[in-house]
């Protein structure tokens, strides 16, 4: 019996794209079949769904054989290093893969699909055009400034723009255009926003090409190819439009970069941060500072910025932190303010990015009563009306029976052989968890006060129809 056989390691690696691409455009309900192909032009793994497919090929000579399988297969026989797992037919619709773990045998039986059965490939692009490795980078920005779902526009969409060869992402309140890229088409096309260019198997590439078919962008890095669907007839907003002159008495914020260091720090831990839009007010003056307070509480709480430079007119403007904080991780060090009402912009040879401020009637002014936060100062205190809860003793941990303490740990052999780079994926995958996390918190938090707004509204109408006392 032929059988086709892959390391556990590709098997984790084609996952982990598998999972950022074709599954998370499908909301992450059900895995798309995998199609497992071996001959003598080597060993190809490949996925499709509607909007997105993906294919991996890795030259050689293998025995011929074909078999299909559910994509959650995967996460049982993944594993790393150069370990093999053997995939195999056994009989109508069944299938069977096998594999070491750790000296012990295992074996896994799962349901196959007819490999006629399992939806085709979407013809490759005839030509393809070579680009920076830089691409991969800037489409990953570019995805994570879109949003995931949108209704007006086709703002969950990535558009690459071909006469200007830039890739442009917006959620409708930020915009960032990254250019410098010879795409072989003139036309502006939008794409399905996918989170896979930033996986470390596809970012460390330095293969990177782009093709266009009739329906499809294909992006190849190197043994990987991405196919994402055209959309026709979603709207994109004008960028031309959008992007603002700057006049030349403009504000101009010029960080240094131990204060931007500082202040990509001290954002997220500056009091408000789960109000609505956690806002912080940046406040051009001389010297330039943050402040930031929650909601109810009077205590402020300032980072000052007395190594930055300012030029132009003093301005002071109310900003969302997160829209802040990433204009500092993208890089940018410097920040334009025409005037408190319109986007702030920041440009680079290559980029520009800019986003809208908040209502400038929610701006902080300097005052008496400030928390300065400086390096190595704590962040504001939260205001609590609990009262301080009693010390708690604990007992003290039982004897070892002559071991260390770290002896008795539970160790996991898989995390023992991780290196630097699958921590930094895990680290990575862990990041995108807690984003999603975070701003589902920030909505219910803004939900659960707006709700607490329209009870107290209703316990005063209730107490002022007390008040008349209305009689018969």
């Amino acid at each position: 019996m032929i059988v086709i056989e892959l390391t556990r390691a590709l098997a984790r690696s084609f996952r982990t794209v598998l999972r950022r691409s074709v599954l998370e455009l499908e909301g992450r309900r059900t895995w798309p079949v995998v199609l497992c192909k071996a001959g003598d032009g080597g060993l190809t793994l490949q996925a499709v769904r509607l909007e997105a497919a993906l294919r991996y090929h890795q030259p050689g000579q293998w025995p011929a054989d074909v078999i299909a399988f559910p994509g959650d297969v995967l996460g049982e026989v993944e594993g790393r290093g150069d370990a093999v797992v053997t995939l195999e037919n056994v009989g109508a619709g069944k299938g069977r893969a096998r594999w070491d773990d750790g000296g012990l045998p295992r074996t896994l039986d799962f349901d196959a699909t007819p490999p006629n059965e399992v939806a085709e490939l979407p013809a490759p692009p005839s030509q393809w055009t070579p680009l920076p490795a830089a691409f991969l980078h800037a489409f990953d920005e570019a995805a994570r400034t879109a949003p995931k779902e949108s209704a007006r526009y086709a703002l969950s969409r990535v558009q690459l723009r071909g006469q200007r060869g830039e890739v442009v992402g917006t959620d409708g309140s930020q915009l960032l255009v990254q250019g410098g890229f010879p795409f072989p088409w003139a036309e502006d096309l939008l794409v399905v926003r996918v989170s896979a260019f930033g996986c470390r198997e596809l970012a460390e590439q330095d293969d990177v090409r782009i093709g266009r078919s009739r329906n499809h962008v294909a992006v190849g890095a190197g043994p990987w190819t991405l196919l994402l669907a055209l959309d026709s007839n979603g709207r994109f907003p004008d960028v031309q439009a959008v992007l603002p002159r700057t006049p030349p008495n403009a504000s101009r914020l010029v960080f240094v970069e131990e204060d931007a260091a500082f202040l990509q720090s001290a954002l997220p831990k500056l009091p408000g941060a789960c109000d609505f839009n956690a806002p912080v007010t940046l406040d051009l003056d001389r010297p330039p500072a943050v402040r930031a307070r929650a909601e109810g509480s009077d205590q402020v709480a300032e980072v000052p910025l007395g190594r930055c430079r300012v030029t132009g007119p003093r301005v002071r403007i109310c900003t969302p932190r997160r829209l802040l904080h990433r204009m500092l991780t993208l890089g940018f060090r410097e920040v334009v303010v025409a005037s408190p009402d319109v986007p702030l912009v920041c440009r680079d040879p290559t980029r520009t990015y800019l986003w809208m401020p908040l209502d400038t009637k929610l701006a902080i002014a300097p005052g008496a009563d400030v928390l300065h936060i400086g390096p190595g100062e704590p962040a504001a205190p939260r205001p609590s009306s609990r009262p301080p809860e009693k010390e708690i003793l604990t007992m003290p941990p039982p004897p070892s029976n002559g071991h260390r303490p770290e002896d008795d740990r539970v160790r996991d052999p898989q995390v023992e052989k991780w290196d630097l780079e699958d921590v930094i994926a895990e680290t990575e995958a862990l990041r995108g968890v807690l984003h999603d996390a975070g701003a589902r918190t920030m909505r219910l938090l803004a939900a659960l006060k707006h709700q607490r707004r329209q009870s107290r509204a209703v316990k005063a109408a209730m107490q002022s129809l007390q008040q008349l006392r209305l009689g018969p």
